[in-house]
C-alpha cells in the first residue's frame, strides 16, 4: 500500500471536513501481561472523543521498555482533533517525534524503544501511522486486511530491499522504533471509512499466537468489547508467550 505525505493529506481536508459527521465511533481496549513475562511492557490509548487510538509495545531486549511506551501514550494522551486533517496529522506526528525525543533523552547511557501503531479519524477518512511490528488490521465485508508493514529485518528482506547470505533474519529484529534512531522515521497511509468498517490494533503479543482466520473471526465477533475480550483469550488460549495489548474500533 502505498504511503501518503502531508500534502495529500492536505489535499483531503477539505472533504473530510464536509463528511465529518457520516460515522460515530465506539471501540474497546484491553492489555495482558501474558503467561510468561513479569512485566507488561505494552501501553495504550482509547479516545474516542478525540478519534484517536494508539498501541505501544516497549522493544524486549532493550533497557525500560515499559518506560518507553509509556512515553509514547503520553505524548499523544492531551491531542486534541482540529477541523483541519492535515494540522491533526501533523500535530500528531509531531507529538511521536517528541516522544522519540524524550526516549533519547531519558537514561543516560540506555538505549529505550518502543513500537507504535496510531489509528486517527477525521471525518470520513482515517489514517494509520505506526514505527515497528505492532499492527494495525481492517476488517471489511468479511476480509481481513493487514494496513500497518511491520518494520522488522525479515519483511524487509521479503520486500526485497534487503538482502542476506546467511540464514532468515528473526522477525523479532526492528528496523524502525520510537526511541532507537535519532530521527524518527514513520510510516503512514489514508483510506476512506466504509460503514461497518472494523479496525484493530495489536502489540505482537496479541497476533503472532493466532492465525489469520482466527483474527478474522474474532474481530468480527459481537461488539468491540466482546471481540477484544475473545482476542485477549485466545492469545492466552495459544500460550499467552508475551505481552497481549489490542485495541477493536468500530464505524457506525
Amino acid at each position: 500500500m502505498p504511503l501518503v505525505t502531508i500534502d495529500e493529506v492536505t489535499a483531503v481536508s477539505s472533504s473530510a471536513m464536509q463528511a465529518s459527521e457520516c460515522f460515530n465511533w465506539r471501540s474497546a481496549a484491553a492489555t495482558h501481561i501474558g503467561r510468561v513475562r513479569s512485566v507488561n511492557e505494552d501501553a495504550l490509548l482509547e479516545s474516542c472523543n478525540e478519534s484517536l487510538w494508539c498501541v505501544s509495545d516497549g522493544m524486549g531486549g532493550l533497557s525500560r521498555g515499559d518506560y518507553a511506551s509509556k512515553t509514547v501514550i503520553r505524548a499523544l494522551e492531551n491531542f486534541r482533533q482540529s477541523d483541519d486533517s492535515a494540522e491533526s496529522v501533523s500535530d500528531l506526528l509531531r507529538r511521536l517525534e517528541s516522544a522519540n525525543e524524550a526516549c533519547r533523552r531519558a537514561f543516560r547511557g540506555e538505549t529505550l524503544g518502543a513500537t507504535a501503531a496510531v489509528l486517527l479519524v477525521s471525518g470520513s477518512y482515517c489514517y494509520t501511522v505506526w514505527a515497528g511490528d505492532s499492527r494495525v488490521y481492517r476488517l471489511r465485508n468479511g476480509e481481513l486486511n493487514q494496513l500497518s508493514v511491520d518494520h522488522t529485518l525479515k519483511q524487509a528482506m521479503l520486500d526485497g530491499e534487503l538482502k542476506f547470505d546467511t540464514a532468515e533474519p528473526s522477525s523479532h529484529v526492528l528496523t524502525r522504533a520510537v526511541g532507537i534512531h535519532r530521527q524518527l522515521k514513520l510510516a503512514m497511509n489514508m483510506e476512506t471509512v466504509n460503514r461497518g468498517d472494523r479496525y484493530l490494533l495489536c502489540s505482537d503479543g496479541l497476533y503472532n499466537p493466532l492465525e489469520a482466520e482466527t483474527l478474522s473471526a474474532l474481530l468480527s465477533h459481537g461488539d468491540p468489547s466482546e471481540a477484544i475480550d475473545k482476542l485477549v483469550q485466545a492469545a492466552l488460549n495459544n500460550g499467552g508467550p508475551d505481552n497481549i495489548t489490542g485495541i477493536v474500533v468500530e464505524a457506525r
